[in-house]
Parts: C-alpha cells; structure tokens; sequence
C-alpha cells in the first residue's frame, strides 16, 4: 500500500515527503532490507526487528521493502529527532547510495513550547500540590501494558517509595490490582488532591512531563515517549515492552539519562520483581537526598537546555524546518 501511493503520486507528478515518527534507526533499517534479504523461519520475538541480526520475519520484510520502494521516489524524509540525538545514524542514511539526491530532514523534537492546557486543571491541581522533584509518572503509551503480575509489582514498589505517582493504566487493566485498591482510586481526585496516588485512564503526558514536581518517568521507551522525556529533562526507569522500544531505552541510558529494568515486555517469561523497581526509582531520583540532583537529574537538564537550543530560531531543528518550507 504504502508503495503503490508513492508510485502514483510519482507518476502524477506530486512531490511527496515520507515523515518517520519513530527513531531514525527505522529509516536505516528499511534502506537496508531488499529483494535477497533472507527471511526467518523461525518466529521472531520482537515485533520489529531493530537490531543488526537479520534475518527478518517475512511480515516485515515485505513492510520494509515498501517503505524502501516509497523512499527511492520521495522528495524527501521528515523524521521527529534532532541530528544532534542520532548523528551517527543520521549521517549513515545521508550516505547511503539509495538517499543520493534525497534529502532529510531532522526537525523533533516535535514538543510544543509549555503553555497552561485546558481541560486537565483537576491534573494540574494534583501536581501543583506536590513538591518540586516528588512525583513519579508511570505511562506505557497507548498500546503496550505490562503482564497482570507486573502490574502488582509495580504497585507495590510505587508504594514502597512512599512517594506521591501518576499512573497512566487503562481501565480495561485496572482490576489486576486489588479490590482495596479499587475502591480506593474510586473516589473523584478533585475532591482529594492531597492524596498520594492517581491513577488515570489516560493522562496529558506533555503538560506532566513538563510540569516541576515530576521526578522520574516509568516509560516503555516508545520514540515520542524518549523524546519528549529528553526534552524536558526527566530521567527514565525504562521498561521497554516491543518494537524499537529496547533500542531507545538503552539509547537513553548512553545519553545518561535514565536505567534500564532488564529482561521486560511481552515475550518476556520473567515477572519483573517489586525491588528492582524500587532500586531503579531510588538510582534515578534517589528521593532520600531531597533537595540534591543525582547525575541522571543533571544530565537531563543538559539534555533539556540542549534541545532547547536545537529548536530555538537558530538551531538544527529549525534550520531543517526551513529548507523544507522553502525547498
């Protein structure tokens, strides 16, 4: 599908760009899949295989094959990233032979400048009576959850800090935890916001992210979730679940930014153990020393001011930004 558009958009004449919201290594990646590519007979675990051994799954083969067909014919490719974040693989797609003549623009982190939201003042309110650097937030995008049994140790660690958390769980995997608490979370937050745990359906990541009293991040590592993390300076417990979500979590942990619970996500027969998290949390905000940055806290604000100045009028971003405008 994705190549017969590009094909008729071709034929007709219509400029095209293709945008990548993932990570970059995508785009490589796809360059690097053709016609003799060989196929795994065997079942792939990952749902995206985002490492150097190939072979593929025939399902994503074929994925590849189409996204490398559109890319030959575009006028050029979008991706949400900053050349400073990925330069490495930036700079291997610019050169590779297939990208001769095709241009790419990096122009992420696509992160709106922080402004009040309407709609969440009951959020607001909550975060607004917490200390700065006190809160954790726990959100595993849209489509990843954790197995039942790592929900409740996640519970139980997030308990254990006896820090105020936000949790971003579904209702539909709410009643893997227990009655009590249930019964507990029932109760309207507006009525309570004093009250040391909130847990949501969904919740407006950017406007928590960017709010002072977030601590430290529980993410699957999906790219936007990476992203917006750098960008605003909270470091991350990473929990990645799938796809390309290990690669951006370990990509953080270079960039200083966070740790890495090991052996997580779907295909994973571990139950990732309450004390771990509890470790993790305590490396990353170490909330006994309140008041003293650790060195994942500093490193996020290098990163934040960073790609501040990446998307400011004279940074990289912007100057992607405008190439694409003008051609």
């Amino acid at each position: 599908m994705i190549a017969a558009s590009a094909k008729a958009l071709h034929n007709r004449g219509i400029p095209y760009c293709l945008f990548n919201s993932m990570s970059s290594t995508l785009v490589l990646q796809t360059l690097q899949v053709h016609a003799d590519t060989q196929v795994s007979e065997e079942p792939i675990k990952e749902m995206l295989p985002f490492t150097d051994a190939l072979p593929l799954s025939a399902l994503y083969k074929a994925l590849f094959l189409q996204i490398h067909e559109a890319t030959l014919l575009t006028a050029g490719i979008i991706i949400n990233t900053a050349y400073e974040l990925e330069r490495g693989i930036i700079d291997a797609i610019r050169s590779h032979p297939d990208m001769k003549g095709v241009p790419v623009y990096c122009i992420g982190p696509l992160m709106p400048v922080s402004k009040a939201e309407t709609g969440h003042e009951s959020i607001v309110k909550w975060l607004d009576g917490k200390k700065d650097k006190s809160v954790i937030y726990v959100a595993f995008g849209s489509i990843a959850t954790p197995k039942p049994e790592d929900i409740r140790e996640l519970w139980k660690a997030l308990v254990k800090t006896e820090q105020p958390f936000l949790w971003a769980l579904a209702k539909k995997e709410q009643h893997h935890l227990s009655e009590e608490i249930l019964q507990k979370m029932s109760r309207q937050f507006e009525d309570d916001e004093n009250s040391r745990c909130l847990i949501l359906d969904w919740s407006p990541q950017k406007l928590i992210l960017q709010h002072p009293a977030t601590a430290v991040f529980i993410s699957h590592c999906g790219w936007n979730s990476a992203i917006e993390g750098l960008a605003t300076g909270v470091p991350v417990v990473a929990w990645p679940m799938s796809a390309d979500q290990r690669p951006n979590a370990i990509e953080l942990v270079r960039s200083g930014l966070g740790v890495l619970l090991e052996d997580t996500g779907y295909f994973s027969e571990k139950t990732v153990d309450a004390q771990d998290i509890y470790t993790a949390l305590n490396e990353v905000a170490d909330f006994a020393r309140r008041g003293v940055l650790t060195k994942y806290q500093l490193a996020g604000l290098v990163w934040r001011n960073r790609l501040d100045d990446i998307t400011s009028a004279n940074g990289s971003a912007e100057k992607d930004f405008q190439h694409l405008v003008t051609g």
